[in-house]
């Protein structure tokens, strides 16, 4: 009787039917197909209902655009804190703000953006309302002024490290001015928390005028090219 070895093993063999296997090979790449079709309309932005497939190009303007909303929320926040950290005398609780003649016109230097945005000469700016928990004494006071600030300046560093599409370089630009005037007011508000004056009060009042300013400029610009997007 010869030895036992792996070659002397019988060999399964397995048997497969072509319309099986034809079946298999046209069902499988269209189940793949359907399976990418879903992902890309989950993912997709939509115009007009539809998903829409962007270049590169839209979809670093779509993704600034989005980037610029969240500013503008963060600009919000910092507004309420300042106005909430301001002398009594500055801080707006109900009123609606309006400007008769800075709001005019706003130069917007890009080529995709309109030459001149003007704003109608009443346009009401946003009023914010003074938290109940606002810091009493001078030391907490200051410290959630600084506080302020660094959410300012981080903000500010978002602004600068972001890769800004060259059709909203207008855009980035009204961002960036918006960031000065902040910059200033946080500034003038600490120098009214320290010293109280008349005249620290009406630099800090100027100050957060300014800076309601160019926020709503701001929006509305962003508002405008988010319309002209598509």
């Amino acid at each position: 009787m010869p030895p036992y070895t792996e070659a002397s093993r019988p060999l399964i063999e397995i048997t497969i039917s072509r319309t099986a296997l034809r079946r298999c090979l046209v069902v499988v790449p269209l189940g793949l197909l359907l399976l990418l079709g879903v992902i890309g309309a989950a993912v997709s932005p939509l115009a007009n209902g539809h998903p829409v497939i962007l270049t590169r190009e839209r979809l670093n303007l779509k993704h600034y655009l989005d980037e610029a909303q969240g500013w503008i929320r963060r600009f919000e926040d910092i507004a309420v804190r300042l106005d909430a950290l301001s002398p009594a005398s500055i801080t707006v609780a109900t009123d609606v703000l309006t400007s008769t003649s800075s709001l005019s016109v706003t130069l917007v230097p890009t080529g995709s953006l309109p030459a001149q945005l003007t704003l109608p000469s009443q346009a009401p700016l946003s009023a914010f309302t003074t938290p109940a928990n606002q810091p009493t004494n001078l030391f907490d006071r200051a410290q959630a002024a600084e506080h302020a600030i660094q959410e300012l300046q981080a903000l500010e560093r978002d602004l600068q490290q972001i890769e800004t599409p060259v059709a909203l370089t207008g855009l980035q630009d009204i961002a960036a001015e918006t960031v000065q005037t902040f910059s200033l007011w946080s500034s003038q508000v600490m120098d009214a928390i320290g010293a109280p004056t008349s005249d620290t009060i009406a630099a800090a009042q100027a100050s957060r005028q300014s800076a309601l300013v160019a926020l709503e400029t701001l929006r509305q610009t962003l508002t405008q090219q988010q319309g002209i997007q598509p």
